[in-house]
């Protein structure tokens, strides 16, 4: 691949970036097992090429206010495994298809931005169009020994969403953080269809307390998390709906300084109420398997260097 970048300030308000690349891609693959055989796989001898690029601006309206938007353009081959797959993959049979064609996306997105001392606010929005998008999909087939048949499939699509943060520590009490963050992204095919396997709505929620010496602690801190995914209800063809689910995550750490020795000492306990959920994305979901419940992690780091000299 070759790519150029340029980038320029205006009137010290406007800052516009652009790029270009062009890009040459090249797959090829030996013959797996004969003909014959139900899990035979095609020899591969691929060539691909685009071109593709973005241009950007952003515009300081205070110091304090910014705009961001961008509109590019992008390219993906598809893979060895959408192109070869043809056998089991964990709790699943998966199919690839040697035909499929490149991916072409056209995305635009807009953004803003708001800083103060003590607290920030990040709103952003997007759209992007994909020509020929490669999926994995659920056929709502078996295998004669009952695995599920999956289908690396392709078909016109947009995804679209947006992102919300606001992150505030009050002024008056500088060792208290919050930081709540809200995402949603939408996937349809252009004849109406979901596309399966689309994140649900989520929303995290951070208290953070911060000290940075506490006797022998430095930098230290205690974290409650709030985790929430909504119910996904809107599957695609052959796809299930799933329901939403709430966790509570809760971590503290801090360095620690041994005469010249420094360490890190942290701990945490994820899904700490040990929450029976599934998430969307999840490839156990079609065999009834949970995703982890409660965690506890002991973490101790000893950063050292090695001198040599010569």
């Amino acid at each position: 691949s070759a790519f150029t970048l340029l980038q320029h300030t205006f009137f010290r308000k406007l800052k516009l970036q652009a790029c270009l690349r062009y890009v040459i891609k090249s797959i090829v693959s030996e013959e797996v097992g004969s003909p014959a055989s139900a899990d035979y796989r095609r020899p591969l001898d691929k060539n691909y090429s685009s071109v593709s690029g973005s241009i950007g601006a952003t515009y300081n309206i205070t110091e304090k206010l910014l705009l961001r938007a961008n509109i590019a353009s992008a390219f993906r081959t598809p893979n060895l495994a959408e192109l070869t797959s043809n056998g089991q993959h964990e709790t699943r049979y998966e199919v690839g298809d040697d035909a499929l064609i490149p991916e072409k996306s056209y995305e635009s997105d807009l953004s803003v931005h708001y800083h103060e001392n003590n607290y920030t606010l990040d709103f952003a929005g997007f759209i992007n169009n994909i020509d020929n998008y490669i999926y994995i999909s659920p056929t709502g087939d078996t295998t004669t020994s009952g695995l599920s048949i999956y289908k690396y499939l392709q078909s016109n699509s947009k995804l679209f969403g947006f992102e919300a943060g606001i992150h505030f520590h009050p002024a008056s009490i500088s060792w208290l953080h919050t930081e709540t963050t809200f995402s949603s992204v939408t996937g349809k095919q252009n004849n109406g269809d979901f596309l399966p396997f689309v994140p649900a709505n989520k929303l995290n929620i951070e208290i953070r307390v911060v000290k940075e010496n506490l006797s022998i602690f430095h930098d230290s801190f205690i974290a409650l998390n709030f985790n929430s995914a909504f119910k996904q209800d809107n599957p695609a063809p052959d796809e299930t709906s799933t329901d939403g689910y709430a966790l509570v995550d809760l971590s503290a750490g801090a360095n620690i300084r041994l005469k010249n020795q420094a360490l890190f000492l942290g701990i945490s306990a994820n899904n700490i109420f040990d929450k029976k959920y599934v998430d969307h994305l999840s490839t156990l979901k079609e065999v009834n398997f949970y995703n982890p419940g409660r965690n506890i992690t002991l973490t101790l780091k000893v950063p050292f260097a090695l001198k040599f000299s010569l």
